[in-house]
């Protein structure tokens, strides 16, 4: 009785490919794939049509797990839009006037929101560049927005004074600091315990950007903030917090504006920029473009409380 219609030369190459993923995909997905392949080649089906909308889910799972969740949503958000917009389209259909278009409706409040959304589609027709799906990148016909960047919010001295008391009636004492005088993040403070605060310094550690670990020192300015045991467990009110950003005038959209203090005046007192880039955690190029000769150093010696 004859079982099956492949040679033997089929045949070996069948259970080759069998053994090679034996214990992530069973016989029958491999014959089903086998046959479809075989199929491909001699004619009898066509493939199917590599739409724009398949390209972009295959792009974001092959995105997966290897960035950010939030970054991932805003990739997806982008490329979900852009396929509603042209639901019918293969990648090799979309030109720099379609996409042109399409950022001018989904873009146009800032050049930075520009930049940004020009910067996910340049990635994902990269993606299908490199794989040949597409003979040329659409996104290299779109302008990349120019802006002048304006230096980040920050606190002066004395409003930084006002933030502390403020932060003193509302329970959250101990966050303000570790934001002011140390430049932590919101999710680097959360992961703080008892153990990571030492006579070297704060044991940071990052899961957000970067994932590293780094040691801040503790400056005369934060080392009174840092007793007691409600460092196991830094308290965070919500309430509290919104209403000192309130005071101060801060935009509640705006983040990182303590971070962004702690780093200008940070170099503005020392001028050392690598120091600057082992306490933030960031690289010269981004200390460069935000902290650098943005207020006096009188200024810095008023926020830090040290004599001249």
């Amino acid at each position: 009785m004859k079982f099956t219609d492949l040679s033997p030369a089929e045949q070996g190459d069948l259970l080759s490919a069998y053994e090679e993923v034996r214990g992530y995909a069973t016989m029958r997905t491999v014959v089903r794939h086998f046959m479809k392949t075989k199929a491909v080649e001699s004619g009898l089906v066509k493939e199917p049509l590599r739409t724009l909308e398949l390209t972009a889910n295959e792009y974001l799972v092959s995105k997966l797990g290897t960035i950010r969740v939030n970054s991932y949503d805003n990739i997806e958000k982008v490329l979900l839009a852009l396929v509603a917009e042209m639901p019918t389209a293969l990648p090799e259909d979309v030109t720099p006037a379609d996409l042109e278009i399409f950022l001018r409706r989904h873009a146009s409040s800032s050049p930075s929101t520009w930049n940004t959304k020009r910067a996910h589609l340049n990635a994902f027709f990269t993606y299908c560049f490199n794989r040949q799906y597409i003979p040329h990148n659409p996104v290299l016909g779109v302008e990349t927005k120019r802006f002048d960047r304006k230096p980040p919010k920050i606190l002066t001295a004395e409003e930084t004074d006002q933030a502390m008391r403020l932060a003193t009636h509302g329970g959250c004492q101990l966050f303000m600091a570790l934001s002011l005088f140390a430049g932590l993040r919101r999710s680097e403070i959360a992961n703080i315990r008892k153990g990571d605060i030492t006579e070297h310094g704060v044991f940071v550690s990052e899961k957000g950007k970067s994932r590293k670990r780094r040691i801040v020192e503790i400056r005369d300015r934060l080392r009174p903030y840092l007793q007691g045991d409600e460092i196991d467990k830094i308290p965070m009110p919500e309430r509290p917090l919104r209403n000192i950003k309130k005071s101060l005038g801060i935009d509640m959209h705006e983040r990182d504006v303590y971070r962004h203090t702690y780093g200008t005046m940070l170099y503005a007192l020392t001028h050392d920029l690598g120091y600057v880039c082992s306490q933030m955690g960031n690289t010269p190029d981004v200390c460069r473009a935000h902290y650098l000769n943005v207020v006096p150093e009188s200024e810095a010696r008023a926020f830090w409380r040290e004599e001249v």
